[in-house]
């Protein structure tokens, strides 16, 4: 029970009346032990509800428990948090039943997991048939058992229809994941999946949630609950919501194995992303952008039109509401005036394992050098050529009897795999800027 509390990024004060018992627990979880008396449980109750805090109690006593609900229901209602007592009667059963509320998060609630006799459970009735008789019958712990669960929680979340990712990056601090989980819960939010890094260089952490929200909270409402915790902790914060596929933007010049990759990928649903439009400073895949009914804009570039061929990239950035730019083989150098408004959000394919050989002709440059491995890195772009944060690399293995053309086409196949990738990660928003790196969250 410790244990999945803490996996859920709750911080348990462990409360008992042996204190050699609870010596141990303590000593293997790094958590708090408090030895108490019979007459505490009262008292440690009236302190969750002074912090907010969700109190469980493994309590077998029925009269303890009855006298939970008589003193507390309405207190433990009004301030929002989630009571468990009983819970040993349980065992496993217990350790789901109370774990679903408090990642539920749903606040107001008082959940019941006495487990009684049959003539234990009227007696009780009896007392408060309000309380008791109110819950869902529970059965399952054990032959012969039947527990009852009052309240207003299930021991599951709600069913959600809100799929989110968020997104943050920030100065590294004592109780981040905490204060992230505690504002996901009181939206009755569930984790699916959280990955989070703290680089010891920069001072800085980093985090990704992957998020089910239930169908009444809106993607707005997140971003308003969240905006508070993100100015205290000075967070680079974002929340996405993944039913909205991100734009992307395909630019290319005469090589189309990275574009064939990205668009056939698309196509078959294997990269969660639309492709509204390609961009090209020569015509050669027209033919193939509109086999798959893609807008193909053909803007050549000359050192006279370079300025103006920049300036019509930008205006189709806007027009088609790009959210990702990428650069699948296109053999343009882009100026500030483009990489500045872009940062961030455009991503390049260089024909070389970073930063080995970079510039023209890199795989010639190895082939000139006996290189053992040969490889592609795809990376954000920025004003410095072929120097921006690397996302993902891909290498092959090659001996002497390559010849440059071989190589070309080795390369070919290591440039497909690295570019879908670190698209992939993006428009997963798996991937977090640390200065000239990345943080990729697979």
């Amino acid at each position: 029970m410790v244990t999945e509390l803490q996996d859920r990024w709750f911080v348990p004060i462990l409360v008992g009346r042996d204190p050699e018992k609870l010596r141990p627990l303590a000593a293997g979880s790094g958590l708090d032990a408090r030895p108490a008396s019979v007459e505490h449980p009262a008292l440690v109750i009236e302190a969750a509800l002074r912090a907010g805090i969700p109190y469980v109690d493994v309590a077998a006593e029925i009269e303890a428990n009855v006298d939970t609900f008589t003193n507390f229901a309405d207190r433990v209602r009004a301030a929002g948090i989630v009571l468990v007592p009983a819970m040993a009667f349980y065992g496993g059963l217990g350790d789901l039943r109370t774990c679903g509320p408090c990642r539920a998060g749903r606040p107001g609630s008082l959940l019941a997991l006495s487990l009684t006799s049959r003539g234990a459970r009227r007696q009780a009735s009896n007392s408060d048939g309000q309380v008791w008789c109110g819950g869902d019958t529970v059965r399952g712990a054990g032959r012969g058992r039947t527990g009852t669960m009052a309240g207003q929680v299930r021991a599951t979340p709600e069913r959600a229809d809100g799929d989110f990712v968020l997104t943050l990056s920030c100065p590294d601090r004592i109780g981040i994941v905490h204060v992230v989980a505690g504002a996901l819960a009181r939206r009755g939010c569930n984790i699916v999946d959280s990955q989070q890094h703290g680089d010891h260089l920069s001072g800085r952490f980093f985090m990704r949630v992957h998020l089910a929200a239930p169908a009444a909270v809106s993607l707005d409402e997140l971003r308003a609950d969240f905006g508070p915790i993100g100015r205290e902790y000075a967070m680079d914060w974002q929340i996405h919501d993944l039913d909205r596929h991100p734009g992307l933007l395909i630019m290319v010049s005469r090589l189309g194995h990275c574009l064939n990759d990205l668009l056939y990928r698309a196509r078959i649903g294997a990269l969660r992303a639309e492709v509204r439009a390609i961009v090209s400073n020569h015509p050669d895949f027209e033919p193939l952008a509109a086999s798959y009914d893609i807008p193909f804009h053909h803007v050549p570039v000359t050192p006279q039109t370079r300025s103006a061929a920049e300036q019509r990239l930008l205006d189709l950035v806007d027009d088609y509401d790009v959210d990702l730019v990428v650069l699948a083989r296109y053999m343009q150098i882009l100026s500030d005036r483009v990489c500045g408004p872009l940062a961030g959000r455009m991503i390049n394919i260089h024909h070389s394992f970073l930063p080995s050989f970079v510039g023209a002709r890199p795989y010639h440059q190895a082939y000139q050098r006996g290189v053992k491995l040969i490889g592609a890195t795809a990376h954000y772009v920025t004003p410095e050529l072929d120097a921006g944060p690397i996302i993902e690399q891909e290498v092959a293995r090659v001996d002497h009897t390559h010849t440059p053309d071989q190589l070309v086409a080795v390369g070919r196949d290591a440039e497909s795999l690295a570019l879908s990738r670190a698209v992939q990660w993006h428009v997963e928003h798996r991937v977090l800027i640390n200065g000239a790196r990345t943080v990729v969250f697979r």
